[in-house]
């Protein structure tokens, strides 16, 4: 999973990743009080998938961090967003 690009962002951005097999993803995102905020589920294919795009325009300006859960494996990172 890559840093979420561009970072800071207003209101959208866009989120890189591969996986080493195909299966399951959720993808999520918390607030700083570790609230889900928004979640997809979707199915992923082997190798680089289409990058997540992310409209946090009903959000409030802060601190967020997004989360990848497929096949047993977790990544989490921190991004920005700035109104």
């Amino acid at each position: 999973m890559s840093q979420n690009y561009p970072s800071p962002f207003n209101p959208s951005t866009t989120i890189a990743f591969s996986l080493k097999q195909a299966g399951k993803v959720t993808f999520r995102v918390f607030d700083m009080l570790g609230r889900v905020v928004h979640q997809e589920i979707f199915n992923g294919k082997s190798g680089e998938n289409a990058p997540i795009s992310f409209d946090g325009k009903r959000l409030m300006s802060g601190v967020y961090f997004y989360q990848i859960n497929a096949n047993g494996f977790s990544s989490t990172k921190k991004m920005m967003l700035l109104k």
